[in-house]
């Protein structure tokens, strides 16, 4: 969550939380960071998003809230059905460390 979102500007009240994290299927190591899991939608919701690639621009770093993935479906079918074409918005849906959260959470 840290380079995705303002989370540290809340260490103060979630920083008990941070850990150090391994996935072994891609190698990534995170180091003093957050995983969502050990949040309420609640507390996600109060985040703001931001760019994590440095080389890409920052205007609308801490505009965005996280979305779920049903405002997102609710989001993209509005699109489609104010903006008909050819090809409609759709999804990829990609489920990053999947053994990592079978083996650890079931």
């Amino acid at each position: 969550l840290k380079d995705a979102t303002n989370i540290e500007s809340y260490e103060w009240k979630w920083g008990d939380r941070k850990g150090d994290y391994y996935f072994p299927n891609s190698h990534h190591t995170f180091n003093d960071d957050y995983l969502v899991h050990d949040f309420t939608l609640a507390e996600l919701k109060s985040l703001r998003l931001k760019q994590r690639m440095t080389y890409r621009t920052h205007d609308l770093d801490d505009y965005f809230m996280v979305q779920t993935l049903d405002e997102i479906i609710e989001m993209m079918n509005m699109l489609n059905s104010e903006n008909p074409r050819d090809h409609p918005i759709g999804l990829y849906i990609e489920n990053k460390e999947y053994d990592f959260y079978v083996e650890n959470y079931g």
